[in-house]
């Protein structure tokens, strides 16, 4: 039976990810909530341009899940980031619906480019590694076991992503959540559900 961790190559505009990675290096930066390595931090959520990206992609991720995972209903992005990883950072193995996260169904990961050593992505159950390629995104279901993941530690230069974790629960979307903190310019670019209309059908394919 085939594994179910798919990647999308050529996935992210040029473009996108060199305004991305630039808005990443002015910052200001701050740290990962998820992960308290001092080597990772990313843009505030009130970065209004990295915001409308996040969003573009999160559309056509959520497209994307819902194709290759056979997912019919409605999904949601309930958590999202533009990140920089430096020499020192790294994920130790751990699952996306951890406890307290059980709403989570599906994950995303895109690769927006960055010279950098180490930093491979590795499934221990599938026996996958994947170095990440630029404007690659890799796809996964979250729950339960089956995707237990790492990152091996970054051992120089940066690294340059944009994690996403997706949930069928409305209320626990982006614009339900900028909702509640009174962030309404945040909520409404959240709150358009268009999908956008390129997508990319090419390179997509099994590790």
């Amino acid at each position: 039976m085939p594994h179910r961790i798919k990647t999308i190559k050529d996935f992210v505009e040029p473009e996108d990810a060199a305004k991305m990675i630039k808005l990443i290096d002015a910052g200001p930066r701050i740290p990962f909530i998820d992960n308290q390595n001092p080597s990772i931090s990313v843009l505030p959520e009130e970065n209004i341009s990295a915001q409308r990206i996040l969003k573009k992609y999160s559309d056509k991720l959520i497209k994307m899940h819902k194709e290759n995972f056979g997912w019919r209903l409605s999904l949601y992005t309930t958590q999202c980031h533009a990140s920089l990883w430096t020499a020192g950072a790294y994920a130790a193995q751990h699952i996306d619906s951890h406890g307290g996260s059980e709403h989570i169904l599906f994950s995303s990961v895109i690769y927006l480019g960055g010279d950098f050593t180490g930093g491979d992505i590795l499934f221990p159950n599938q026996e996958v590694r994947y170095h990440p390629e630029p404007l690659s995104a890799v796809i996964f279901p979250s729950g339960g076991y089956e995707h237990v993941h790492s990152v091996d530690t970054v051992l120089s230069g940066n690294r340059y992503t944009m994690p996403m974790w997706h949930t069928p629960e409305k209320m626990r979307g982006m614009s339900q959540i900028y909702r509640n903190k009174g962030m309404s310019e945040l909520a409404k670019i959240w709150g358009d559900e268009h999908v956008a209309s390129i997508v990319y059908e090419k390179g997509l394919c099994e590790l």
